[in-house]
């Protein structure tokens, strides 16, 4: 069984299910106390958390032995390809920036640990399926008629790729719009925030 530790809901909604054993961490430090007893394979490692960021707590857990086995992937919202060097030069093995899609979550793993035959076709076909269903064009004008307040507060958690806000908001849209709900959360299940994100740009 592949374990790890992870600081994200998304990674946790999706990996769970699919039997990969997971520890949650609010903070880097509890993230280094989960580490210590556990000894993942894999920490995703958010680089901004409170009480200690995720580039002090990467260092602490790569200067030791046994710190060069586990595998840490750095999630950061930055686009700055200087940013770069700065999550490797702290000890992560590599990165991924937010937000990002699940499969970009199985190649990583795939890259560093040698996880196989996850994200199946059948996802990849899903995936594709509900791009087709869910296009911008094709929801610009049905979200414009959602009531302004629910319509500005979606949009805040798209910005913010925040899922727990996001699912009360589109049960809402459902209760007015059953197709528009049932769209979004297909993108949002398949953790397509780009699409969402271009739905509402002007």
């Amino acid at each position: 069984m592949i374990n790890g530790i992870t600081a994200n809901f998304f990674l946790i909604k999706l990996l769970n299910p699919l039997g990969f054993e997971l520890k949650e961490a609010e903070n880097g430090q509890q993230a280094i106390e989960i580490w210590e007893q556990w000894q993942p394979h894999l920490v995703w490692m958010d680089m901004r958390m409170p009480v200690m960021d995720g580039y002090t707590a990467t260092q602490q857990i790569k200067v030791h032995l046994k710190g060069q086995a586990t595998v840490i992937i750095a999630l950061t919202a930055s686009v700055l390809e200087e940013e770069r060097a700065v999550i490797l030069d702290a000890g992560c093995d590599d990165f991924l920036r937010k937000p990002f899609k699940e499969a970009d979550i199985f190649d990583i793993m795939h890259k560093h640990i040698g996880v196989n035959d996850v994200y199946d076709d059948s996802g990849e076909t899903a995936e594709s399926e509900a791009e087709e269903e869910t296009k911008p064009e094709n929801l610009k004008s049905e979200i414009t008629l959602l009531p302004g307040d629910l319509l500005t507060q979606l949009q805040e958690a798209v910005e913010t790729a925040d899922l727990p806000a996001i699912l009360p908001l589109i049960e809402r849209v459902g209760e007015q719009n059953k197709l528009l709900a049932n769209a979004l959360t297909k993108l949002v299940k398949g953790f397509r925030f780009d699409i969402l994100q271009d739905v509402f740009e002007d």
